[in-house]
């Protein structure tokens, strides 16, 4: 459970952590780069759920999001609980047709 340092308007924030430490946990869950998505009506939920309903254990899924035209890149990145489930995707999934 997280311990918190201070209160105010906003309610309760949790310790801060250095950068280097975030960038300690953030690289504990391998990712995967995942291009060709469809740019139209393609977003973070419909990512995630396309990998988690195949039975990948997927932490999460981000699609990149242009700034302009508010519309998917066509490309993205899934986070996963450990190496081996990322890997047992990518063995899976490579050059696989959504």
């Amino acid at each position: 459970m997280e311990q918190f340092s201070s209160f105010g308007m906003g309610g309760p924030r949790p310790n801060k952590i250095s950068k280097q430490e975030l960038k300690v946990k953030l690289n504990l869950m391998p990712s995967l780069y995942v291009s060709n998505l469809p740019k139209e009506n393609f977003y973070d939920l419909e990512f995630f759920r396309l990998f988690a309903n195949r039975g990948y254990k997927v932490k999460s899924g981000k699609v990149v999001i242009d700034s302009k035209t508010n519309k998917s890149r066509g490309y993205g990145y899934l986070q996963f609980v450990d190496k081996d489930e990322a890997q047992r995707c990518l063995d899976g999934m490579n050059n696989e047709n959504l």
